[in-house]
């Protein structure tokens, strides 16, 4: 067994605290114990005390007041013949009081019967002088004239439970002590503690075992987890753990490993295309350097001809650089949302400085640029430069796809405390079959009747990722022959969702 695993530490736990458990439930068993058996020879002693009290009256009452009287009551002895009694009444006296000293049993206990002022009339023969002194001691009669007292007497190593009570016999106050051993109560109290010590052990072991099988049982499922988890590497993302039927707790956490597996599963696809397109795109333009500059050292050349291979190579190294640059910040959008500075400003005092600034780019092609605002302020909490290069990406493509003399146009409306922007074109639309992909990195939608750069393929994704970074989306619409709308969704300020 090993300490440091957590089924051993849970059983380890789980013990200590039976243990303590165990210990505190025996404490409250014994003290309860006792003090139910002190309770009940106390009240052994009251009623000893009252039947030996009603005895000791009507005997008095029949033969009369005296210390005799008392002996033959304490001692069990026969009436002298002087003394003038009603033997029938004394007959029935005789026969309660044997019945009753035998159901008591009070042939062992120690009975006196002393004065007020401490004299005593009458004790049993089995008590001992120096017992009856320190009986007297611990309950004593002078200054009392009510009441009853319990004390704990020990003498030459026994342990006495001693009663005092005071009643009237005959007109005078006396005081009846009775002493009986506590040895019975001792005994079965000592029992019942070798009892409890002796079981906790055994009970502290088997309940260690019980709950080392239960803890096995319950952490089966992190068992389970552990084994996938080591069965699965970047070949067997494939594959999942099926969740348990009865414990809510590793139904989440079976749960959440899977989809923990199913976002590395995507992620390590998502890095295999992008290396594959990574190293595509870097490719040609590598291959056209190389194919320049080995075609120039071939044989001598003019300077023009070398000033022609360096300015495809500057051309290539641009694009690549380009590309890079677009790949950076696409890795920084997606895992460091926190680069944006936002700030809280007008959308609407934004977009007509961005429709004026785009309309440069629909002069050369005779587009028109056109602007439908709501009135008022709609403001959002955005990152400026970040935003502009949104929509620049999106008024691009539009006017790039958009023939002569067509018509590009820019609006924006509110609708549930969302803000959503358009770019509307006339062009050519997007094709049903690539409009799911228009966001894919490094896919190119090319028209075959233009001679344009057909950049790298990292414009709407860029997009999407800036608009996402801010808690929106962008969705694309193709409207056949009548060209293509792109829908930018924006949180207004105080509505901006968390990343």
């Amino acid at each position: 067994m090993r300490i440091s695993s957590f089924r051993s530490r849970i059983s380890i736990l789980f013990s200590l605290i039976l243990g303590l458990v165990l210990l505190l439930y025996a404490f409250f068993l014994y003290w309860g114990l006792s003090r139910s058996l002190y309770e009940e020879l106390d009240r052994e002693l009251r009623n000893k005390a009252r039947v030996t009290q009603k005895v000791i009256d009507l005997y008095a009452r029949a033969v009369g007041d005296s210390p005799r009287v008392v002996d033959y009551v304490f001692n069990r002895i026969n009436f002298p013949e002087d003394i003038d009694v009603r033997l029938e009444l004394l007959a029935k006296l005789d026969f309660y009081w044997t019945q009753y000293f035998g159901k008591l049993n009070m042939q062992e206990d120690l009975l006196f019967l002393t004065t007020k002022d401490g004299q005593v009339r009458g004790r049993s023969r089995r008590l001992s002088t120096d017992l009856l002194l320190v009986l007297a001691r611990k309950l004593p009669t002078s200054g009392r004239t009510d009441g009853v007292i319990f004390a704990d007497v020990y003498y030459k190593k026994r342990v006495l439970r001693g009663i005092s009570v005071p009643f009237v016999v005959a007109g005078q106050l006396r005081f009846l002590q009775i002493a009986t051993s506590q040895r019975p109560v001792v005994q079965i109290l000592r029992t019942r503690l070798w009892v409890i010590l002796l079981s906790i052990p055994f009970v502290f072991v088997f309940m260690f075992l019980l709950g080392r099988f239960f803890a096995g049982q319950m952490l089966q499922p992190v068992l389970d987890v552990t084994g996938a988890a080591e069965r699965i590497s970047h070949r067997k993302l494939g594959e999942r753990l099926a969740p348990p039927r009865n414990n809510e707790e590793m139904r989440r956490l079976v749960a959440a490993f899977n989809e923990m597996i199913g976002r590395l599963e995507k992620s390590f696809r998502h890095i295999e295309e992008f290396s594959s397109q990574v190293a595509h795109e870097l490719r040609t333009p590598l291959a056209i350097m190389r194919g320049e500059s080995e075609l120039a050292l071939r044989k001598e050349r003019s300077p023009q001809e070398y000033r022609r291979v360096i300015e495809v190579n500057l051309e290539e190294t641009k694009r690549m650089l380009k590309t890079v640059e677009d790949l950076l910040l696409l890795a920084r959008l997606d895992y460091h949302p926190d680069i944006f500075r936002r700030e809280v400003f007008d959308f609407c005092a934004f977009f007509r400085e961005i429709s004026g600034q785009a309309s440069i780019l629909g002069e050369e092609k005779g587009i028109e640029i056109t602007l439908h605002l709501p009135e008022g302020a709609l403001l959002v909490s955005a990152d400026r430069l970040h935003l502009r290069r949104l929509f620049f990406n999106l008024i691009h493509n539009a006017v790039r796809f958009t023939d002569a003399g067509g018509a590009v146009v820019l609006s924006a409306v509110q609708r549930d405390e969302r803000l959503y922007a358009q770019v509307c074109d006339t062009g050519c639309g997007i094709a049903a079959d690539i409009l799911p992909r228009v966001f894919d990195r490094f896919f190119r939608r090319d028209r075959p009747d233009s001679c344009e750069d057909p950049g790298n393929g990292l414009g709407l994704s860029i997009a999407l990722a800036i608009a996402r970074g801010h808690g929106g989306d962008i969705k694309a619409e193709s409207r056949g022959k009548g060209g293509s709308v792109f829908t930018v969704e924006l949180p207004l300020a105080g509505q901006v969702k968390k990343i």
